[in-house]
């Protein structure tokens, strides 16, 4: 098994143990309330410029189903994909018999769906647990319509976060008689990001931070999302104040069918 396969395996039973574990919905996707909290804002947020109702969106790494019961509530057709299947469980239990949200098992670098099956997409918390971005944006571009979007949370790697982890993670491994930390997540950089999608058949992304902070710092959280408008280069200039960022991605209209 390769170094990438490895990661993605591991991630991949962490999560039946998040789903068997049991708690909140956002215990269980390995977040803090206020943490599931903001980034469901920010993703209605770009959804609300998007007309949904009857359009089929792909709730791709659904987890517990929350995503999904959301874009029914604004008359979407939701479908939940996910590959723990603890994960699926806990999405029918919080969806309800009576709400008819499919529910699949699907591998985010090889999913079941038809080319153009969907006019949306969301992603969010699960492309920092893939090895392999150029196939899984490459999936994502594949099941899309021509006018269709994907919206992708995930981890920043140059933020100050990801600096202040860095400094942890060294003298802890240290400490513990590892030479270096044991990779725990991918963050990658905006740029990297925008160059792989549009070489899979997107266009040019546009993104958004998503600003969290410890319950004594939470009022910055306000105030970034205000700046967030000023652009450098066509990204938000305060990024680096972003544990996570927000992209969306339209199909490019050039793309192969």
């Amino acid at each position: 098994m390769s170094p990438q396969q490895s990661f993605e395996a591991e991630w991949r039973e962490r999560f039946e143990r998040f789903a068997a574990r049991g708690g909140t919905e956002a215990r269980i996707s390995g977040w803090s309330e206020h943490g599931l909290k903001r980034r469901m804002q920010r993703v209605f947020q770009v959804l609300a410029t998007h007309e949904l109702a009857g359009r089929r969106i792909l709730d791709l790494g659904c987890g517990t189903g929350v995503y999904s019961q959301a874009l029914l509530a604004r008359e979407a057709r939701p479908l939940g994909a996910d590959y723990a299947l603890g994960m699926l469980r806990r999405a029918q239990q919080v969806l309800g018999p009576e709400v008819a949200v499919p529910l699949v098992a699907a591998d985010l670098l090889n999913l079941p769906f038809r080319s153009r099956s969907f006019s949306g997409l969301i992603n969010v918390g699960v492309l920092q647990h893939i090895a392999h971005l150029d196939r899984a944006l490459g999936e994502m571009a594949r099941v899309l319509d021509g006018d269709g979007f994907a919206l992708i949370v995930t981890l920043n790697r140059h933020s100050f976060h990801a600096a202040a982890s860095w400094l942890v993670a060294w003298p802890r491994a240290w400490r513990r008689g590892r030479w270096r930390p044991k990779r725990h997540a991918l963050r990658r950089s905006a740029a990297r990001i925008s160059r792989a999608a549009t070489r899979v058949g997107f266009a040019r992304p546009r993104f958004r931070g998503v600003y969290l902070y410890p319950k004594p710092l939470r009022w910055l959280e306000t105030l970034l999302d205000r700046l967030d408008v000023l652009r450098w280069r066509g990204r938000p200039l305060l990024l680096p104040f972003a544990n996570a960022f927000l992209v969306e991605l339209p199909k490019s209209p050039t793309a192969e069918a």
